[in-house]
């Protein structure tokens, strides 16, 4: 079937696929015809990864070949019924993917398509020899663990309870390989998934023929929350489709610029869909604010959905998303780059500009993968570590009057409580324990520093207080450097801050933003979000003195 034979559809239509009945081995075959949205429709759509995109096989449309994908291909022999016609919403079929009017027409359509779809049926590929295991075992044992514990409502260490409460094996057990497998598949790291499972009123996964119901697998997933964040990556993706479908989201959690920060990391073929693949979902967008338009560039559209959010709902809370380098040639400073994959997250949840000092010492930068070097007695982590804390030195005695421990810690977490309603008591003693067990190995032993005092007495006695401390760490601290300023203050700011840099503040954001003046144009680039120990104490106070002043932003 040469593209040429999709006709034009007539306004909200979509092609549906009848995938003709069949014996497993026969050849696929079906026919493709138009219906309205409006007429409510009875499909069924697919939700899947393309794989690579070379042809393995084709589908045979009325004596027309349609060529497929490897991974589309035994999606349908799988989805084939033996003796029914089955009839199904895809989007490498349905819609002409060389017209680019038309891809953008769908796309906008896209939302509407998955909610009004009788079923979504999610492809994951082929089982293997442990999958019916977990369908039938470890899923339905962890659901009742869930029900059983309220783990929905308790706990940060739940593995415990699920084993003293059905004798579960803890998750480094080989039981627990086909369960991680599920999650590793590339389905996860897709961008469209958000949208397309989100928005289906009934989501079965599949593996293989075996099948699943996708909320069984969500709050699965959500009962090993703790546990499966530092196994399975994917994890936070599902977490975040769990909760965009329940109804008591607010508003706000589906806005386009939370949907943006909370999936930047996903994956698509064409990076436009980072912005048109959620347009579905976003509760702040109108028919008309952005209209899908493959014909434009990554330029084009990352700045008109910047000037959108700027215009009509957050214009500043757009700043914190901006990171750098930028991959995106042309693209303006204050513009997100939402295919740049950042190691470092935002530090703090998101007029007239005050500008209240400037840069002076800049640290290392923290690697991007501290795990990959954590207990490397000479790696880059440990070498930045040290550098920090020599960097840090220099502005004691701290306007605050902390000690040289306390604002030691607080700045490599930012004074960060992610974890729960731990106190600075107990951040502290996360903080020592951490510490302490890179000097019980031998690995920080210089005696200057001082914090070696501090922490010898924490030394091997908490191994999970240390790792809930290098969990806060590493979120805000991997691919940002350690900065202090002409006046003497001490923070965390973006890897390519430079000497010379301006912090400045804006009334409605909770941390100062850096820029860099371009002296040829006297305007100003934008490089980041920075995190100063307390100056929201130190504006309070007059310590930190505001010089107000109109600039521009470029």
């Amino acid at each position: 079937m040469s593209y040429s034979a999709y006709k034009t559809l007539p306004e909200r239509h979509i092609r549906i696929l009848d995938l003709g009945a069949g014996a497993p081995l026969s050849p696929l075959r079906g026919s493709l015809r138009s219906i309205s949205l409006d007429a409510v429709p009875e499909y069924e759509a697919l939700s899947y990864t393309w794989g690579a995109s070379t042809s393995t096989a084709a589908l045979d449309c009325g004596g027309a070949l349609l060529p497929l994908t490897l991974n589309l291909q035994l999606a349908l022999a799988r989805l084939r019924r033996l003796q029914h016609v089955r009839t199904l919403w895809i989007d490498q079929i349905c819609i002409n993917q060389n017209d680019v009017l038309e891809r953008g027409q769908q796309v906008g359509l896209m939302g509407e398509i998955y909610r009004k779809a009788r079923k979504v049926s999610i492809w994951l590929g082929e089982e293997d020899e442990h999958t019916e295991d977990v369908r039938l075992y470890l899923i339905p044992e962890l659901l009742a663990c869930c029900e059983k514990s309220k783990l929905e409502d308790d706990t940060r260490d739940p593995q415990p309870l699920v084993i003293e409460h059905l004798g579960l094996p803890y998750l480094n057990s080989p039981n627990w390989a086909a369960f991680r497998n599920i999650f590793h598949r590339p389905f996860f790291r897709r961008m469209l998934i958000v949208q397309e499972v989100v928005l289906g009123v009934e989501c079965m996964v599949l593996i293989g023929s075996i099948e699943f119901r996708w909320d069984d697998i969500a709050e699965a997933s959500f009962c090993l929350r703790h546990d499966v964040d530092r196994a399975i990556e994917a994890h936070q993706y599902v977490s975040l489709i769990r909760r965009l479908k329940t109804t008591s989201a607010s508003l706000q959690d589906k806005s386009l610029l939370t949907l943006l920060g909370q999936s930047y990391q996903l994956l698509c073929t064409n990076p436009l869909d980072k912005v048109f693949g959620i347009l579905g979902i976003a509760s702040d967008i109108q028919s008309g604010d952005l209209v899908p338009d493959y014909s434009l560039t990554c330029r084009q559209v990352f700045s008109n959905a910047a000037r959108l959010i700027i215009s009509k709902y957050q214009p500043l809370s757009l700043l914190y998303y901006v990171k750098f380098p930028k991959s995106i040639q042309g693209l303006p400073s204050w513009v997100p780059d939402w295919t740049a994959v950042s190691p470092s997250r935002e530090i703090l949840a998101l007029g007239n500009e005050s500008r209240i000092d400037s840069v002076q010492g800049l640290g290392d930068t923290m690697p991007s993968r501290i795990l990959a070097t954590y207990w490397v007695p000479d790696g880059p982590y440990l070498r930045v570590l040290k550098n920090w804390e020599r960097l840090s030195l220099r502005v004691m005695p701290y306007f605050t009057g902390e000690a040289h421990i306390t604002l030691f810690w607080r700045v490599l977490i930012a004074d960060g409580n992610t974890l729960g309603d731990e106190s600075d008591k107990d951040r502290e003693e996360m903080f020592k324990s951490w510490y302490g067990g890179f000097i019980e190995n031998g690995f920080i032993n210089e005696q200057p520093f001082g914090l070696e005092y501090w922490v010898k007495p924490h030394i091997a006695t908490h191994n999970e207080r240390a790792l809930e401390f290098w969990t806060l760490f590493g979120g805000v601290s991997e691919g940002r450097r350690m900065i202090t300023t002409t006046e003497g203050f001490i923070g965390l700011g973006p890897a390519d801050a430079l000497e010379g840099d301006h912090i400045c503040f804006f009334p409605g954001l909770s941390v100062p933003i850096l820029l860099r003046l371009t002296p040829s144009e006297g305007k100003f680039r934008l490089i980041g979000e920075w995190y100063l120990q307390g100056w929201m104490n130190g504006r309070q106070s007059g310590v930190i003195k505001d010089r107000s002043e109109e600039i521009v932003i470029i």
